[in-house]
């Protein structure tokens, strides 16, 4: 069995409406209390907490994302574009940290 199918979760994410682009870019909202991958994913979620967490238990380590300024995951701004006028300023900032277990 594959490693990323049975040892790397995130968790988050639970509960939000996303954006499927491998189905036909369909939305749904995820389901069960933490993400796991069985297959090539690529999604985006909508209006993600400040903070998620992805656990990789084989290599016994975990990374913590942290955001500010982009409402949704892939870190983005997809639901509500950021459009500046002339002379505005935005700013969007990701953190990622390695924490071993």
């Amino acid at each position: 069995m594959d490693v990323l199918t049975t040892e790397v979760r995130v968790e988050g994410l639970e509960t939000l409406d996303c954006l499927d682009n491998l189905k036909d870019k369909q939305w749904f909202t995820e389901q069960g209390d933490a993400i796991t991958f069985e297959s090539e994913v690529d999604k985006v979620y909508l209006r993600i907490p400040t903070k998620i967490a992805i656990l990789d238990h084989e290599r016994k380590r975990t990374f913590l994302l942290r955001k500010d300024g982009l409402p949704d995951a892939e870190v983005a701004c997809v639901e509500k574009p950021v459009i500046l006028k002339p002379g505005e300023e935005w700013r969007g900032r990701l953190e990622i940290s390695a924490v071993p277990f």
